[in-house]
């Protein structure tokens, strides 16, 4: 594989991702549960090669544990309304080395801060 390629899977699991805890954090009815388990995907990424397919599969594992879908369609038109209003989900250009955006590091920054924000 390319060192500049991403495998296409593990950059839309990321993306969806990415796009599900800008979702929740917009969600002010739903459960702090959510929250609170973010911290477990905050751990298991802080043991993860910084590689974009052993993040993905990180954030999978992460989900089945808690038994979080990450609905494709769904998060497609949640990335549509935000385009709308302005604001976007970090992704490559085209030529971008896809781990400066999809690394480790935004990642548990995203996460973190998602959870933070909603602490008491």
């Amino acid at each position: 594989m390319n060192a500049n390629t991403m495998p296409p899977e593990s950059q839309q699991t990321i993306e969806d991702f990415l796009t599900f805890v800008e979702q929740e954090r917009n969600d002010r009815d739903r459960d702090r549960e959510l929250w609170d388990n973010l911290r477990t995907l905050e751990e298991s990424l802080a043991q993860t090669e910084d590689k974009p397919a052993k993040i993905a599969k990180a954030i999978k594992a992460w989900c089945k544990q808690f038994n979080i879908v990450l609905n494709r369609e769904q998060l497609a038109d949640y990335r549509i309304n935000m385009a709308k209003k302005g604001k976007s989900i970090p992704k490559p250009t085209p030529g971008e080395q896809p781990d400066r955006v999809y690394n480790k590091a935004l990642i548990v920054d995203t996460v973190k801060a998602a959870r933070e924000e909603r602490s008491p």
